[in-house]
């Protein structure tokens, strides 16, 4: 097994929603990384009072952490952790710089989905 970071990865996308449309649209981002895209990674999510969204959770070697944060017009999802890959897979995915494009690609598609007007 390898061990690829993702710790330092930020995902910006923009969108034109109101203030009070966009946290519920992140709360299912938020819901769909942990039930779905990433669920075995052993996703939770939980809101602090009036502060960002937070993920972790972690299983088998991987830890995953998020922060997802918005202000006008931007939301701003900042990652840490390590994922633990087979050999195997790590090389058809081009090695650690290619998990982590795939990682990072995955977010950012589901987060421009959920904030699509």
């Amino acid at each position: 097994m390898a061990t690829v970071s993702l710790t330092g990865m930020t995902i910006e996308v923009t969108h034109q929603l109101p203030p009070e449309e966009v946290l519920g649209r992140l709360e299912n981002f938020a819901l769909d990384l942990a039930r779905n895209r990433f669920a075995d990674w052993g996703i939770e999510v939980r809101r602090e009072e009036a502060g960002p969204l937070r993920l972790s959770g972690g299983r088998h070697g991987t830890h995953f952490s998020a922060s997802i944060h918005t202000d006008e017009g931007r939301a701003r999802v900042e990652v840490h952790g390590k994922i633990q890959i087979g050999g195997f897979k790590l090389r058809l995915a081009g090695g650690a710089p290619g998990v982590r494009r795939r990682v990072q690609t995955a977010l950012t598609q589901s987060l421009r989905h959920h904030l699509a007007n």
